[in-house]
């Protein structure tokens, strides 16, 4: 059992010793010094030493056999293409049909005319 810190969140974990086993496996497998490994909380990768999983193991633990994973396999391709149904083209109503160009000049008019105010009078200092 090794308890392992991760160095950006503070997140604590334990790796098992079938976890470490596995990852030592794994790091002599590729000739590595250390063992890159994710943190659960973060996803931040933390390097283990391979001398540290040694220490931590027994001296009479067995290495499991290490077998890369499967890799992804593509999908088989297509042999028919289908294309999905055109719906029918939308007919234009009154609603949705462009407006006469004397509606937008009275809208670019009245985006320029000055805010209408509050009704409020301003109020003057008395001398």
């Amino acid at each position: 059992m090794m308890q392992v810190r991760c160095q950006s969140c503070g997140w604590m974990f334990t790796l098992g010793r079938e976890a470490i086993g596995l990852a030592l496996a794994e790091a002599k497998a590729h000739n590595e010094q250390y063992h890159s490994l994710p943190c659960p909380q973060c996803r931040h990768v933390i390097k283990l030493q391979i001398s540290e999983l040694q220490h931590r193991l027994p001296p009479d633990y067995v290495l499991p056999e290490w077998t890369p994973g499967p890799e992804p396999q593509s999908p088989p391709p297509a042999t028919e293409t289908v294309a999905p149904p055109v719906p029918p083209a939308p007919t234009a109503s009154r609603s949705t049909a462009r407006k006469p160009a004397k509606s937008q000049a009275k809208s670019k008019a009245k985006a320029k005319t000055p805010a209408r105010s509050t009704g409020r009078k301003k109020k003057t200092k008395k001398r």
